[in-house]
C-alpha cells in the first residue's frame, strides 16, 4: 500500500523492489540541487526598497485579473482570502 507522496519502483532486469527513498536520493543526487538553491537565494530582507510600490487596484481591474488567470469568485473566498 502507497502512502501518499512515496514511489514504488520494480526493477525488472535487477530483480527487486527500489523502496522510496533510495529512489529519491538517486534522483536528489543527479544534478547539484543544493549548489544551485543556496547560489541563486535571494533573500527578501537583502533588497533595498527605493520607494512603496501600490499595491491597491480598483474592482474593475481586479475583476479582469481575476479572469485572466481562472479564478472565479469562490475560488477568492475559499482560497485566496484565506491565505491573505
Amino acid at each position: 500500500r502507497l502512502m501518499p507522496g512515496k514511489l514504488l519502483l520494480v526493477d525488472t532486469q535487477e530483480g527487486r523492489i527500489i523502496p522510496d527513498r533510495e529512489v529519491k536520493e538517486n534522483i536528489a543526487n543527479r544534478k547539484p540541487y543544493r549548489e544551485w538553491v543556496e547560489g541563486n537565494r535571494v533573500v527578501l530582507d537583502s533588497i533595498s526598497v527605493k520607494k512603496d510600490v501600490s499595491v491597491r487596484m480598483d474592482a474593475e481591474e481586479l475583476h479582469r485579473m481575476k479572469l485572466a488567470f481562472g479564478y472565479c469568485r469562490e475560488d477568492s473566498d475559499s482560497l485566496i482570502i484565506p491565505m491573505i
